[in-house]
C-alpha cells in the first residue's frame, strides 16, 4: 500500500509537467517518499510516528487535488 501511495505522488507530478503546479507536486512527492518510507520502518510495531502518519495523510489529499488539477489544467 505504501509503494502505490508513493506511487500515486510520482504520477501527480508527472501529470502536472509542464504547468505552474509541477514543483509543488514534486515537493508533495517527495515528503510522501519520506512519511511512507518511515511508515515502512516501524511496520509490525504500535509506535508508528505521528508526523509521518499526518504527512503522509496531507500528502495522500494533495496527490489527489494536483492531479485532478493537472489532468483538468494539462
Amino acid at each position: 500500500m505504501l509503494i502505490v501511495l508513493i506511487g500515486l505522488a510520482i504520477g501527480a507530478a508527472y501529470v502536472c509537467h509542464g504547468t505552474p503546479l509541477f514543483i509543488p507536486a514534486v515537493i508533495v512527492a517527495i515528503c510522501s517518499f519520506w512519511s511512507n518510507g518511515v511508515i515502512s520502518n516501524f511496520r509490525g510495531t504500535p509506535e508508528v510516528p505521528r508526523l509521518a502518519t499526518a504527512v503522509s495523510l496531507a500528502c495522500f489529499v494533495l496527490t489527489l487535488i494536483f492531479g485532478i488539477t493537472g489532468l483538468i489544467i494539462g
